[in-house]
This record gives C-alpha cells, structure tokens and sequence, in this order.
C-alpha cells in the first residue's frame, strides 16, 4: 500500500479524526473503578473464548474462569452482555448514555495516542464504562504515565494533573488513502495499520453501504482529498441502496483516484460455502462499477474464502488469528490494483 500518509504525531489530530471519521466512542458502565477479573465456576451452558486473555476479559466486563478462559456470555457482576458479535463479545450496565460500553470502537492508532489500552485480542479500545465518573486515577484502561482517564468528547489518559486535550481541528498533511469499511476493516484494521503506518481506516461494526458517502465527505472536510480509496462494505445491508448509490459515491472522486473494491460474503447458511443472495447482489454492482470506472478493481473476497476452509468463525467474520491474512491480502490486493 504505497502512498499512504506517515504515523499521526499530533494528538489533536487524532482527536479530530476520531470524532469527525468514526463518530461517537462506544462506552459504558462498570461496576467499580477498576475492572477485576471475576474467577468462577464453569457453566455448563457457557461458552469461552481461550485466547482473550484474562487483562483483556477484565476490561471488556467479561468473567475470566481459569482453565477455560473469557466467558464470552457471562458479565462481572451487575453488567449485561452489550455486544455478542462473535469474537469480540463486551458487557455493560443500565443506565449509561446509549452507545458507551466497556470497550470503544476507536481505531488502534487514535487509541494508542489517547494513551489508552488497545486491547488487541478483541479489536477494541479499553474505555472508562461509568461515564458518571469524570476523572479515574490510576486507571486500569490507561498505558504508563499518562495513567489518569479523562471522561469528555472524546476520551483520553492524561498525566496525573495535566488537562485532558482539547478536540481542536489541525490540518496535517495526509495521503489520503482511505479505507472505509465495516466489522471485517474494524477486526482487521489494527493489522493493517501496522503492515502500512500511513493508511487511514474508517471502520465500524455494523456500517452499511448507505454510509459511503457520508465517510467520505466527512474525511475530505477534515482530512483533505481522498486520494485512494478501499471500500469493504455489503456485509450489512441497506434498504433501498443499490447499484446506482455505490456508482453516485465514485463519481465524487477524481477519475485518476484510485479504488478498489472489496467483495463480501456472507456465509448462506451454517458451515455453507455458498454467499447469501445479499452479498452477492452488492458484490455483482461492486463489478459492474469497476467496469465502468477507469482505476478501478474488485478483489474477490468471497474466492479467498471458499479456497480457505475454516477462515471464518461465524460464516462472515474470519478468526482472530486469520485477522493479519485479511489484512495481507488487501493489502496485496490494493498494490495489483492500477
């Protein structure tokens, strides 16, 4: 992925991006401070993911049982199961602020320079879950010396005494290769940026295509032109959205931009090789756009997947260990592309 912009340096920006391209965090209650990893007796009924760790389990309001692992159904006390999507499970607790759980959708790199815990086995960012709770010191949520969690707009650790930072908008200069994408980008998107420092990704859990165009207004008011662009969505679908949206939203690009666009798949049913009508309906207009578009590929992600048996964990998202092959094959599939 040649030509994508440089590391962030600048926390405000990160700040900026976070708020412009992914929109609100997602956080909410906790039963204490400090989340604490609960040891109990296995459930007959419960199922447990042995690669969250139990640091990470404790954070996301998960019961950590030793000898099995993170319980994937099964919250701290007083916390309730708030996302069950597969691999990526998270609890929370009444009465927060819609949206706000134990963990943020917030992408690896703006995570990292708000000072707070990427918690890689589960793609999200470790967030303060009782927004009542402004200031939290020494918070478990926060990395070495910025060890003070500040609850605002935008979330942050700070150093014991230092004001959180403001959500200022500073341009810097950008590439501009963008991702935009839904639960596959945001899984695979922390080992994406680590393959390529300068791609921006915009992915969140649930997106559909009818949000195309919104990200990409949003990223060229804030962040400049679009000068790349890779569209990972139709795993959700959007109703009334077809061929002539995603057409609409290419032709607010420059003809020499450079697009690739990723095919979905949606397992048609249980352990089935076969995509849902749905996604093969989005990855049909994907081709037909191509076609008609100058500078502009497909990569064919349901052919991946039939030619990888057990990629996927759910019919539609591959495992977390498979997380670094998606990213790599974008990747390539993004360096094929002219």
């Amino acid at each position: 992925m040649s030509g994508l912009l440089p590391p962030l340096r600048r926390l405000a920006v990160l700040v900026v991006s976070l708020l412009c391209l992914l929109g609100a965090e997602a956080a909410l209650p906790v039963t204490g401070a400090t989340p604490v990893t609960a040891i109990a007796a296995a459930d007959a009924v419960a199922t447990y993911d042995a690669g969250v760790p139990a640091s990470d389990c404790a954070l996301v309001g998960r019961v950590f049982v030793r000898g099995e692992g993170c319980a994937r159904e099964r919250c701290v006390e007083g916390a309730v199961v708030w996302r069950r999507t597969a691999g990526a499970e998270a609890c929370a607790l009444p009465g927060q602020p819609r949206g706000y759980g134990y963990a943020a959708t917030v992408d690896v790199r703006t995570c990292r320079a708000l000072h707070r815990r990427w918690l890689a086995s589960v793609n999200y960012c470790a967030a303060q879950p009782d927004r009542s709770v402004r200031t939290l010191p020494d918070a478990p949520q926060c990395r070495g010396a910025h060890s003070t969690y500040v609850v605002g707009r935008v979330d942050a650790c700070v150093r014991p005494g230092d004001a959180p930072p403001p959500p200022t908008a500073v341009r810097e200069h950008r590439t501009g290769v963008l991702v935009v994408g839904d639960s596959l980008g945001w899984r695979g998107g922390d080992e994406l940026v680590a393959m390529h420092p300068a791609v921006t990704v915009d992915a969140q859990p649930g997106r559909r295509p009818s949000e195309l165009l919104r990200r990409l207004d949003a990223y060229r008011t804030h962040s400049g032109p679009v000068t790349g662009l890779v569209v990972e969505l139709g795993t959700n679908t959007a109703p009334g959205y077809g061929r002539a949206d995603l057409a609409a939203a290419m032709r607010t690009l420059p003809g020499s931009t450079r697009v690739l666009l990723v095919e979905p798949f949606v397992a048609a049913g249980t352990g089935s090789s076969l995509n849902s009508p749905a996604a093969e309906r989005f990855g049909a207009w994907m081709r037909s756009v191509a076609q008609s578009r100058s500078h502009t590929c497909v990569a064919d992600w349901p052919a991946y997947v039939r030619a990888h048996a057990g990629l996927l964990q759910d019919g539609i998202h591959p495992r977390h260990d498979a997380e670094a092959a998606w990213a790599t094959w974008v990747a390539d599939a993004w360096s094929a592309c002219r």
